[in-house]
């Protein structure tokens, strides 16, 4: 179902630019690309395909050894973007700079200085609040260590959601999106994605440095050779988002954290957050929540946490120890 909705959307949005659309991978059953463009290849083990109940066929990566490896020609465009749906499962708290694409050259090979360098990271937490913050790197081999552009994204990931991942890489700027919105932007010095593009080790899953692999599910990834533009990523978004259906509560996650209680939910929706003391006494009501919300400064004590949405409703027990 979901290669047929993406060739009849890019048949339909960009008729006229037959050649817009460079590589696709539906991630069904397999890694190939189904338009013979870019080579591909699972790694021996840690790769599977599972049925995920929102977005169906996906393929999954178990953190040990799981990854994708691409072709040398994947980035090698005069303009790109790159989308992908994914999901990051892994249950480590804290884990900076797993990848989801790490293009390059492995450190054994070469210094990190004399190699072209473009990864993103689901998490890395510079400001200290546990938050933490996507983050892409673009690194020709010509600038010094540490001169890298360098966006973050705004919004911080959820663990056990889906989101479409958006970067565009135009000579003039770079784009960072999540899920439709615009996370950060920078401009660049005239650099074509072409003239990084001797990558030896292209990647998803997995660092060409000792650094985590990714623990997840990917999804429906697609290359385009031109960069997209704002009313094109969200016409993507929103045709993909209008056609999954997303269970809401059932993938709600509830828990400690530190002397507060955090709700996470898996998109933005209509919700409300009670809080029980364990005697059933109200101690804590909040309407129309977002998709983090941070129940704060509880004392030490069991709650009993209930998130409700429409007509579901979801119940959790949660022990705070303040320290």
């Amino acid at each position: 179902m979901k290669t047929k909705l993406l060739s009849l959307f890019v048949t339909l949005f960009f008729a006229g630019a037959a050649t817009a659309q460079y590589a696709y991978f539906p991630f069904d059953s397999n890694v190939m690309d189904q338009m013979e463009n870019v080579q591909s290849m699972a790694s021996p083990a840690g790769v599977s395909f599972v049925v995920d109940d929102a977005r169906g066929d996906v393929v999954y990566l178990d953190g040990v050894d799981g990854y994708i490896s691409l072709g040398a020609n994947t980035y090698d465009q005069d303009e790109i973007t790159l989308n992908i749906w994914l999901n990051w499962t892994t249950e480590v708290d804290f884990q900076w700079w797993t990848r989801v694409f790490d293009f390059g050259t492995h450190i054994d090979k070469d210094p990190p200085a004399e190699r072209n360098v473009m990864f993103i990271t689901t998490f890395t937490d510079w400001d200290g609040d546990g938050e933490g913050q996507m983050q892409w790197n673009i690194h020709p081999y010509f600038w010094a260590p540490g001169t890298d552009s360098v966006l973050l994204s705004q919004t911080s990931i959820i663990r056990n959601r889906w989101y479409m991942l958006t970067m565009v890489h135009h000579p003039d700027y770079a784009q960072l999106w999540l899920d439709g919105v615009l996370q950060s932007e920078i401009e660049l010095p005239g650099l074509h994605p072409s003239d990084m593009s001797d990558f030896e080790d292209i990647f998803i899953g997995r660092a060409n440095w000792n650094d985590p692999l990714f623990t997840g599910k990917l999804d429906d990834f697609t290359i385009w050779d031109k960069a997209l533009t704002e009313e094109e990523i969200l016409e993507l978004y929103g045709d993909f988002a209008s056609s999954v259906q997303i269970p809401v509560l059932e993938s709600a996650r509830i828990y400690a954290r530190g002397d507060n209680v955090r709700v996470e939910l898996p998109i933005e929706t209509r919700a409300s957050v009670e809080v029980y003391s364990i005697t059933g006494a109200l101690v804590y009501k909040q309407e129309n929540i977002g998709s983090v919300t941070d129940i704060r400064n509880m004392h030490t004590g069991v709650y009993i946490v209930r998130v409700i949405s429409g007509n579901e409703a979801t119940t959790q027990k949660v022990m705070i120890q303040r320290r």
